[in-house]
């Protein structure tokens, strides 16, 4: 028997900005009703006796149970299906259980809807799902906004605060009739809703479930913090706001716009937007990151205006808000949980939910510079911050790694896949004198920059290596000019150096032609800017040298495009590239990893797509709008290419060895509590992790990646750190 749940609730706590493990273990949060569906039978619905005494379950086309029957009915469930199914059972675990003497439920019996989308690459929410997947029921969004109405504190009537003069610190919900009755539709109405994705879907596999189950003890067991260093850091830091926003208040109203309004404040984007390009006479469509760092490099902007934005861009830095989030979503015991997403990315790959762990800034305190750093910040020293280590935006930022702090007689042991995702993409492609290289011990940064300079391997120099690991890093997907540019830029190269070391030694064919790179230099530069054509003519000269010597990576790139376009072509065929299976069936383009898995592509179509050297045809499919970097609420038509087909399959088959890997060492005894891109981390007693087991136990090659070579490194700390 399977019993689909949801539970509609109300409480104090911002469920967005503390996170579903606050909110759900918070004795402010109580629920307002829960929906039970039996297999395919109608939905039934429980109140607690405080919300059925606003009610009339007469004017409700549902059926009402008891308590105790929705015990039994749970009890006898060979599978509980929610969709994010840790909110109901964290909700069950926590309140039912403390309010009405529920009996717990078990994690084992949970399956999560989201879960099934997340492997599908449809949309996580249940709207989106639903519409996507054009079930027969569809989410209630009117239900929806009441819904919304009745989960939050209302302000008192006139007559209410007049009536009781300790109206202040007494809760007043919204309990009207209507609103509560329409809130049990709604909850009743999304439990048909997730019945319907359940069957339409096909349940994660046994092998996919024990990894969403092992991320869901890691979300329980959740990730320990240095609470008394980050609130000293996070008020540290809110002291130098205050002076910085008074600064830039000072300015801009010394500067107001021509009718005479002053700007409302630096995080405006819109109005600063304004501001500036009034300041300025020019007609910017933003004040982003890039456009901040343009302006304040230009001889023409105004004093006042790099002032402004210089303060503005510190208050914006996004790694000062990770601290205050750290204090937002954390449970007593001093531990963020929740933060974990299973199958954020269509590759498999995981996200964070509220405390983003998976961008923290590279460049880290040392455990004993954190310690030094933060006590200045406790003695709200900004000065002697400013003095012996840097700005007090940029020293919390350098932070926020070393503010997750294993609990009192606890240590981290870490492990991190090294080159992973170059050695996956090599085994994928058959590049064997690269797998070879990895598995001697060699650089290939250096491999790649010896190739770019035409000199031996020994006397690449620091500088070069430099440029080498860009190649490596940012060319692998078929990237050109930009990806090269995207990624000098992330690792401090200087562009406009390029050109003295590379284009002395550029060749005619390598130059010349309607595909040359002088070429393909100008259509850049004219597209995009950014750099000098001699700049951008250098890029694509790297980007020619690293392919010439890996042909067969390049290959990849058209035949996984090849294959996927005729698997769309003869629906039920399937077309093998090496390793990767591409079959069209049922709305799905499915991609077949070494590991077995599938990737999906949802509705593919073939069309035609306008390039700089004309129109083409290009695989598309449905998916959510990447803008940015960051994926929107937007289901749109999406289209892609070979390089990004080969970027997805590695990535997931990566993703499946980190998977792996993770599955072993919490068999082997170990307490996972994070992972992040390649590594994943244990907290465990002092003195008793083993470093040597841990890296072995990561570096086993399951048999879908024999013949690749597989090296982990780590650390054990008190602090987490690169």
């Amino acid at each position: 028997m399977d019993c689909t749940l949801d539970f509609e609730t109300r409480s104090h706590i911002d469920i967005k900005e503390q996170g579903g493990y606050v909110y759900t273990s918070s004795k402010y949060t109580e629920p307002v009703c829960l929906s039970v569906q039996v297999n395919d039978d109608a939905p039934k619905f429980w109140v607690p006796e405080y919300i059925r005494k606003f009610i009339n379950p007469a004017n409700i086309s549902y059926y009402e149970l008891q308590l105790e029957e929705v015990q039994s009915l749970l009890k006898k469930a060979d599978k509980i299906i929610a969709h994010n199914s840790s909110f109901e059972y964290l909700l069950w675990n926590f309140r039912m259980v403390a309010m009405f003497g529920c009996k717990p439920l078990k994690l084992t019996q949970m399956h999560d809807t989201m879960a099934m989308c997340a492997t599908y690459a449809l949309p996580l929410s249940l709207e989106y799902a639903s519409l996507a997947l054009n079930l027969s029921t569809q989410k209630d969004m009117v239900g929806h906004n009441v819904m919304k109405k009745v989960s939050r504190p209302r302000y008192p009537r006139k007559a209410e605060r007049e009536a009781d003069p300790d109206w202040m610190g007494k809760t007043y919900w919204n309990e009207k009739q209507a609103d509560l009755e329409r809130t049990i539709e709604y909850c009743c109405t999304d439990v048909e809703t997730e019945r319907l994705v359940y069957k339409a879907l096909t349940p994660l596999s046994e092998h996919e479930r024990k990894i969403w189950l092992l991320n869901e003890k890691i979300n329980l067991a959740g990730v320990p913090i240095d609470v008394k260093n980050v609130t000293s850091i996070v008020e540290g830091v809110r002291t130098q706001e205050a002076q910085q926003r008074a600064k830039f208040d000072k300015i801009t109203a010394a500067h107001p716009f021509k009718d005479g309004k002053v700007l409302s404040g630096p995080l405006y984007h819109i109005g600063v937007r304004e501001w500036v390009n009034e300041q300025t006479g020019l007609k910017l469509n933003s004040v982003d990151k890039d456009s901040t760092k343009k302006l304040l490099a230009r001889d023409g902007t105004p004093k006042h205006v790099k002032k402004a934005l210089r303060i503005r861009a510190e208050l914006s830095k996004s790694s000062v808000s990770k601290l205050s989030s750290m204090l937002n979503r954390m449970n007593e015991d001093e531990r963020v949980r929740g933060w974990s997403i299973y199958h954020a990315a269509s590759t498999g790959r995981w996200a964070a939910w509220g405390l983003q762990l998976h961008n923290l800034p590279r460049d880290s305190y040392k455990p004993d510079d954190y310690a030094s750093v933060a006590e200045l910040f406790k003695d709200d020293n900004i000065e002697s911050l400013k003095c012996f280590w840097d700005d007090p935006y940029y020293c919390a930022g350098r932070c926020v790694r070393g503010s997750i702090k294993a609990s009192p007689g606890k240590e981290f042991i870490c492990t991190d896949f090294s080159a992973i995702e170059g050695r996956g993409l090599a085994y994928l492609a058959g590049e064997q004198w690269v797998l070879d290289a990895y598995a001697n011990g060699e650089d290939m940064y250096k491999y790649a920059a010896a190739d770019l300079f035409g000199i031996k391997y020994e006397e690449v120099i620091k500088d070069q290596r430099q440029i080498g690991k860009v190649e490596e890093l940012f060319l692998g997907y078929a990237g050109g000019i930009g990806a090269f540019a995207s990624g000098a830029k992330s690792y401090s190269i200087d562009l406009e150096k390029l050109p003295a070391l590379i284009l002395p030694s550029a060749t005619t064919e390598e130059l010349v032609g309607p595909y040359g790179a002088r070429s393909l230099a100008k259509m850049y530069v004219k597209k995009n800017g950014g750099m000098s054509l001699d700049a951008a003519t250098s890029c694509d000269i790297i980007k020619r040298r690293w392919r010439v010597k890996r042909p067969k990576i390049c290959a990849l790139w058209k035949g996984l495009e090849t294959a996927a376009m005729l698997a769309i072509e003869n629906p039920g065929l399937v077309y093998p590239y090496l390793k990767i299976k591409y079959v069209y069936r049922n709305k799905f383009l499915r991609c077949q990893l070494p590991s077995g898995r599938v990737l999906y592509y949802f509705h593919p179509k073939i069309r035609l797509q306008e390039t700089e050297w004309g129109e083409k045809k290009s695989l598309t499919y449905m998916g959510m709008k990447v803008i940015e970097g960051k994926t929107t609420r937007q289901w749109s038509r999406l289209f892609t290419f070979g390089g990004k087909l080969a970027e997805n399959v590695t990535q997931a088959h990566c993703r499946d060895l980190l998977a792996d890997a993770m599955l072993r060492h919490d068999a082997a005894g170990y307490k996972l509590v994070m992972h992040v891109h390649d590594e994943d981390m244990a907290e465990v007693d002092e003195g008793t992790g083993d470093l040597e087991e841990f890296n072995r136990i990561a570096e086993i090659v399951p048999p879908y990646a024999k013949g690749m070579p597989i090296k982990a490194e780590g650390w054990i700390g008190k602090r987490y750190k690169k």
